[in-house]
């Protein structure tokens, strides 16, 4: 049962007391009382949080005799609240114990009803009714503690008058604010702004404080993905978002009432996706020659990674990007330098309404010119051509793009076979192609890669230059330019058929039409110029003919040489220690005799050729015809000795592969009348010696009336007396071999002490001359004295007795 106002209405249970009291009630009559005075001790004070102030109520001396009371009290429940009652000392201390009741059922908000009584006696002020317990209330700040109605009565069950009392209880504990969370909304990359009482509201809006106290915000921990952020005192605040890809954000804040009471709440932040545009890095300004190799990338990133698609326009010819990895690629067209530069722009897509433009300039440069060819090199072809009597020519080179094309060009020396003598000329350089055509020159092919063969179809000695041009066709500057190259072979001259054309072999059929006009000038009906193809420029077959108009032994070696149509088998005879061309003189003889002059040959295969011109006194001798010797017959490959018909004698071994001359025997002999007397005087004029590539070789000539020993292999093995003997440094260890085999050949001492080995090889049968230089095998000259030399043969063994003297 609840009243509206119960301080001022509510009224004590006599009936209550009456009963108690009627119960206890002693002997004696009534009598009146004097005003009593009601109190409370103390009359002001104080209770904090957690504490209990205990305020007594008393009565004065007034009252003399107390059986018991009913009090109501009033408080006031927002800064009070009553925990206890408890008996005060002026009942606990009766002789009759007394009887308490505290009614406080939760039927009252703001007063209690106190009971008291004493049973079987009564007792007198002044003392302590009861003591009351207050904790604070919910509300900071005083309140009043008052008797606002009740019963005091005496030992007859009479009314005992009273003044009541007032307390002053002042509630200083402070109640914490009490903070709500809060929730706010925000776009991605956008700016939240919240005010008190604004929309939206500042983060102290929901939040209370019991006591009434006003709320400061401080800020606690703040939020992540803020861009910017600040909190003010009054709640309100800004914020902005970094624009990353989050879904939410928050911060921790704290509210304060000023007087300690604080308490910590979380404003959280939704954050709303955004489509962002695609962020898009500027290549710059690009620069690229024509046919020039691109690979650009585009590069773009997407915060919501999404696919992205690019889009290019403007770009120069051949390039394009890809559109789904935004990759330039291609090679830029040749022509495209015209249109330079480019305003190139690039769109780049995310397909969700982000689209992030770029633009640059593309520069494109002309195609900077191939270099030059530094090694252009031709050269005949040898072998595998066909038989047309004109050859290939193989031109090379090197440092040449394989993208890149090369323009051959040839020019020939020009009127073949006279060639200067006809006016030819060997060309110079063109400074371009154009300059190469008006200059007489041929395109010869347009090539990508060297070693390819050129074949004119016309004789001559040709020279090349070569221009590179690169895709677009920017042309180098001039190669080197080459020196000349046959496309013929010297002394191909018949195709077996006819005359002065040629099937790309010097064979016997080219050598017999040589041989019936040899030893002719241009002044005689049997002269042919293209059988007059040497000497040439450096001697060699490769060169050009210089053409000298007569057909003699320079023509012979260029037809030996070149020499194909047989195959050489291995010398018949060992070589010579050195070359060396004897000449025996025939003895003397009467008028109109014939007599024989032989020409002895030591050959140690380095002659190929060699032309010989004898000097004799033609009033004692006339020639009249020549022959081969043994020496001739017995080489590798057939020998060809020709007679000018005066006084020369031209040999030469057909082909020019493998050893020269070899051996030691007569190489031709000539055949003389004797038309005189007296002394023929014979001797050497000049002469012209070849070698395997028709070098000057040298030789020793020599005049004797004594013929030297052939080389021809013996029945047995034998040594011979060495030449010179006694000598000084060196001498000739002369031996011949019957049989092939391993052959030793030593210079020892007479105690037998090795001095040199000389010979320690498998041999050949024939006869050999090795020479000793008197040193032994460490290369120190031995002393004067007699030594023995020894040979060891498969089929004998043979010493010899030698001196030195110094």
């Amino acid at each position: 049962m609840k009243s509206t106002d119960t301080r001022l209405t509510r009224t004590p249970r006599a009936f209550a007391l009456t009963a108690l009291v009627a119960l206890a009630v002693l002997a004696g009559g009534g009598r009146a009382h004097a005003q009593a005075a009601l109190e409370f001790a103390p009359a002001a004070g104080s209770v904090d949080c957690g504490d209990t102030l205990f305020v007594d109520v008393t009565i004065d001396a007034t009252v003399a005799d107390l059986r018991g009371y009913s009090l109501v009290l009033g408080f006031d429940p927002d800064h009070m609240v009553p925990a206890s009652v408890t008996v005060g000392d002026l009942l606990t201390g009766a002789a009759c114990g007394p009887f308490f009741r505290w009614l406080n059922e939760g039927d009252f908000v703001d007063t209690i009803e106190v009971d008291g009584t004493l049973l079987g006696c009564s007792t007198a002020g002044p003392g302590t009714l009861l003591r009351i317990g207050f904790v604070p209330g919910p509300v900071r700040g005083q309140g009043a503690v008052s008797v606002v109605s009740g019963i005091i009565r005496d030992s007859n069950n009479v009314d005992i008058p009273y003044t009541p009392g007032t307390a002053t209880v002042d509630n200083v504990c402070n109640t914490a604010p009490d903070a709500v969370a809060d929730a706010y909304t925000v776009a991605e990359g956008g700016t939240l702004t919240a005010t008190p009482l604004g929309v939206p509201a500042g983060v102290l809006d929901n939040d209370s404080d019991y006591d009434g106290d006003g709320l400061t915000a401080t800020l606690v921990t703040g939020p992540t993905h803020a861009a910017a952020f600040a909190l003010a005192a009054d709640g309100g605040f800004t914020y902005t978002h970094d624009g990353t890809e989050t879904t939410t954000d928050q911060f921790v804040y704290e509210a304060a009432d000023g007087l300690g009471g604080t308490m910590q709440a979380t404003a959280t932040i939704t954050v709303t996706p955004v489509n962002d545009a695609p962020v898009v890095t500027d290549p710059g300004p690009q620069s690229t020659p024509e046919n020039g190799s691109v690979s650009l990338q585009i590069v773009a990133t997407d915060a919501e990674q999404t696919v992205l698609s690019y889009v290019a326009t403007g770009l120069p010819a051949g390039l394009s990007i890809d559109s789904g990895t935004g990759l330039i690629t291609g090679a830029v067209a040749c022509g495209a330098s015209s249109g330079s530069p480019y305003a190139v722009s690039i769109d780049v897509d995310d397909l969700a309404g982000g689209i992030t433009p770029i633009a640059f300039t593309w520069t494109v440069t002309g195609q900077v010119a191939p270099a030059a060819i530094t090694d252009l090199a031709a050269a005949q072809v040898k072998t595998g051509n066909d038989a047309d009597g004109t050859t290939g020519i193989t031109v090379t080179w090197s440092g040449v793009a394989p993208t890149h094309t090369v323009a051959v060009y040839r020019k020939g020396f020009g009127f073949y076979p006279e060639y200067d003598d006809a006016g030819g000329a060997a060309p110079t350089a063109p400074v371009d192609a154009t300059a190469a055509l008006s200059a007489g020159w041929t395109l010869a092919a347009l090539l990508t890669a060297p070693g390819q063969i050129d074949e004119p179809a016309v004789r001559d000695v040709y020279y090349y230059v070569a221009f590179v041009a690169s895709e677009c066709g920017t042309e180098s500057a001039v190669s080197n330019l080459t020196g000349g190259v046959l496309n013929y072979h010297l002394g191909d001259v018949s195709d077996t058929v006819t005359a002065g054309a040629g099937d790309n072999d010097v064979g016997s059929a080219d050598i017999s039409l040589l041989g019936f006009h040899y030893a002719v000038d241009d002044q005689d009906p049997l002269y042919l110029d293209y059988l007059d193809i040497g000497p040439t420029d450096d001697l060699t077959t490769d060169g050009r003919p210089l053409t000298d108009n007569v057909i003699e032994f320079e023509d012979l070696m260029m037809f030996s040489l070149n020499f194909a149509g047989v195959s050489k088998s291995a010398p018949k005879r060992a070589p010579a220690a050195a070359n060396v061309l004897t000449l025996v003189p025939p003895a003397a003889a009467p008028i109109g005799e014939m007599v024989v002059a032989q020409l002895w040959l030591a050959g140690d295969g380095a002659i190929h050729g060699l032309s010989i011109d004898l000097d004799w006194d033609t009033d004692v001798l006339q020639l009249v015809s020549h022959a081969a010797g043994p020496l001739a017959g017995g080489q590798a490959a057939p020998v060809e000795i020709y007679h000018d018909g005066v006084d020369k004698i031209d040999v030469a071994l057909l082909g020019a592969a493998g050893p020269g001359l070899t051996g030691s025997d007569v190489l031709a002999t000539v055949t003389f009348e004797v038309v005189g007397t007296g002394d023929p005087a014979f001797g050497f004029g000049t002469m012209r010696v070849r070698g395997q590539t028709n070098q000057p070789v040298a030789l020793d000539l020599e005049i004797t009336t004594a013929s030297p020993v052939p080389d021809l292999a013996p029945a047995v093995s034998t040594l011979l007396p060495n030449y010179p003997n006694p000598f000084n440094p060196s001498t000739t260890l002369r031996f011949g071999i019957g049989r092939s085999g391993h052959v030793r050949l030593g210079v020892y001492g007479l105690d037998g002490r090795l001095i040199r080995t000389v010979v320690d090889e498998v041999l050949a049968a024939g006869s050999y001359g090795p020479s000793w230089d008197g040193c032994d095998e460490t290369g120190r000259q031995v002393a004067s004295g007699v030594y023995f030399v020894r040979m060891v043969a498969p089929d004998k063994t043979e010493s010899r007795r030698i001196t030195l003297v110094k």
